[in-house]
C-alpha cells in the first residue's frame, strides 16, 4: 500500500507538470504566428511608396541631378541674387512669402496607374492641358499662379526619370503615373494650394482610371488630405513668428 500511494503521488507530479508546460507553449503560439504577418502588410503597403528623402530624391532627379535648392529656384527665379538683397538693406518694399526664411515644406501626391497597366502619355498630356497647366521649364507642367514671372502654385512631373514629358512622343509612350507637388511658401496660401493640388489629382484619377497615392504610397484618403492641411497651417504659422522674431533688416540667404 505504502508504495502504491507514492507511485500515485508520483503520477500526480507528472500530471501537474505536464499541464504546467502545455499551458506556457499555447501562451507562446500566439506571438509566434503574429510576427509573419509583418512583413506581408508592409509589403502591401510599398506599392510605389517612397519616404521623405525619397521624395526628393524623386524631385531631385525629375531635373536630371539638381539638388532640392536648384529645384526650389524656379519657383522664384525672379528674386534678387543674395548679394544684390545684402548691398540694399535699406530697401523698403514689402518682402515676398517666406522671404525670411530658407525652410521649405515640399508636399506630393502621386496619380498612380492600377495594378500593372499604365497611363498613355498622349491622355496625360491632353487632361493636364484641359485642367489648364502650362508646359514649362524643366519639361514639366505648371499651375500658373496669374502673376508675371511668378512661381507655379504647383507642378506635375512624370514619374519616370527625370520627370520630363516628351511631348513628341507622347502618342507612343506609357507612363505608371505623374507625381503633382508644391514648394511652401508658394505665390498662394497653403492650404487653398493644396485643395487646387488635391482637386487636380482627383480628377486625374477619375479620367484615367488611376488611384490619388500619398507621399507613404497608400491611397489619399480624406483624413490624411486633412492632416496634410493641418501640417501646411502649422508650418505657416511657424513661418510667420519666426518672421517676428527676425530683426529688422536682415534678409533671407541663399547660397547657391
Amino acid at each position: 500500500m505504502p508504495e502504491l500511494r507514492w507511485i500515485l503521488i508520483l503520477l500526480g507530479v507528472l500530471l501537474i507538470a505536464a499541464v504546467y508546460f502545455i499551458g506556457r507553449r499555447r501562451q507562446q503560439v500566439p506571438s509566434q504566428r503574429f510576427e509573419p504577418h509583418l512583413p506581408d502588410d508592409a509589403d502591401e503597403e510599398r506599392r510605389g511608396s517612397v519616404n521623405g528623402d525619397e521624395v526628393d530624391l524623386l524631385i531631385d532627379d525629375s531635373w536630371q541631378g539638381t539638388n532640392v535648392d536648384e529645384v526650389e529656384a524656379f519657383h522664384d527665379a525672379t528674386e534678387p541674387t543674395p548679394i544684390a538683397r545684402e548691398e540694399t538693406p535699406h530697401e523698403e518694399s514689402p518682402p515676398e512669402a517666406g522671404a525670411q526664411s530658407d525652410e521649405r515644406k515640399i508636399i506630393a501626391v502621386r496619380v498612380a496607374a492600377r495594378s500593372s497597366t499604365r497611363f498613355r502619355g498622349v491622355d496625360i498630356i491632353r487632361l493636364l492641358n484641359e485642367e489648364g497647366l502650362e508646359f514649362g521649364k524643366y519639361g514639366i507642367f505648371h499651375r500658373d499662379a496669374g502673376g508675371s514671372g511668378s512661381a507655379p502654385v504647383f507642378s506635375v512631373a512624370s514619374m519616370i526619370e527625370p520627370g520630363s514629358f516628351n511631348l513628341d512622343a507622347a502618342d507612343i509612350e506609357h507612363l505608371p503615373g505623374v507625381t503633382l507637388f508644391m514648394v511652401l511658401p508658394g505665390p498662394q496660401d497653403g492650404v487653398a494650394a493644396l485643395d487646387d493640388m488635391l482637386g487636380t489629382a482627383q480628377r486625374l484619377a477619375e479620367q484615367l482610371n488611376g488611384e490619388v497615392l500619398d507621399q507613404s504610397g497608400s491611397t489619399l484618403s480624406r483624413q490624411r488630405a486633412s492632416n496634410l492641411r493641418d501640417e501646411i497651417i502649422g508650418f505657416q504659422h511657424h513661418l510667420v513668428l519666426q518672421k517676428r522674431q527676425t530683426p529688422a533688416g536682415k534678409g533671407r540667404r541663399r547660397f547657391l
